[in-house]
């Protein structure tokens, strides 16, 4: 019985520090992400410097690091608005609902379509630049990942009342799968982009200079431009003031009333 006990401990114990490392590198690419929307927002790729330099994936390293060289990195096709900033909204969207879930447990049924919604959302979206990418196998696999785990969790939802603890289980791996997948270009940039120039920055005392000098070869020419700047814009702040502002306020006073009755 006491070897059972310290078992299941233990068990809890390692489910515990897993939870607390998915919540904390959720909230810090969030972070991340965020830092880059006022440089994407700010971006004019019909200005002098836009038309020369073209659009960095890490902006916000570019704009931040001057020194010995100034920090590059690689170059984008797709448009700062009509992709980027709406592909941040989207992704940090999906990933608070996932770590919300971390904190309230009871969000992952109460909260899942909308979970799910935006994760097929987040793949949809973001499938036609991976395709683009020299790495488009394990992107487009990704993507096509999201969307399919997301399609499960409405199906769980669906099948929740007959199962509850089974379909908890489910939920909550869906919820892991997702978050991991929503990961996927955090990990390509960290990887392939930032910790290969940070090497290279500690051997030479320089940052490494882009792969090309001016714009991606695909600037301007991808499904993204089909959308002009001023469209997407209203489409992102639209998304923004809904799902970041109206929508959290519907359940902060949802909840409040809630309480308030229960008191």
């Amino acid at each position: 019985l006491i070897i059972n006990i310290s078992m299941a401990s233990a068990e809890q114990a390692k489910h515990y520090i897993i939870k607390k490392l998915v919540f904390f590198f959720i909230v810090v690419l969030c972070a991340w992400s965020a830092t880059k929307m006022p440089f994407f927002l700010a971006f004019d790729p019909e200005s002098e410097e836009g038309k020369k330099v073209g659009l960095y994936a890490t902006i916000n390293l570019v704009e931040w690091i001057r020194s010995d060289g100034g920090y590059q990195g690689n170059k984008l096709s797709c448009p700062a608005i009509s992709f980027f900033l709406i592909h941040i909204m989207i992704g940090i969207t999906v990933l608070m609902l996932i770590a919300m879930t971390f904190i309230y447990p009871s969000w992952r049924r109460k909260y899942g379509y909308w979970t799910f919604s935006f994760g097929i959302a987040l793949g949809v979206h973001t499938m036609p630049a991976a395709l683009q990418h020299a790495l488009w196998l394990p992107f487009g696999f990704t993507c096509l990942y999201v969307i399919v785990t997301s399609l499960l969790g409405f199906r769980t939802l669906r099948l929740y009342d007959r199962n509850p603890r089974t379909c908890e289980r489910h939920l909550e791996i869906e919820h892991y799968v997702v978050a991991f997948g929503a990961w996927g270009a955090g990990f390509a940039e960290i990887f392939l982009g930032i910790l290969p120039n940070l090497s290279k920055h500690g051997k030479t005392g320089k940052w490494p200079l882009a792969s090309f000098p001016g714009p991606s070869e695909l600037f301007g020419d991808t499904l993204y431009d089909l959308m002009s700047e001023e469209f997407s814009l209203k489409v992102f702040l639209g998304l923004i003031i809904v799902f970041w502002v109206l929508v959290p306020m519907h359940c902060f006073m949802s909840t409040l009333t809630l309480s308030r009755k229960w008191h």
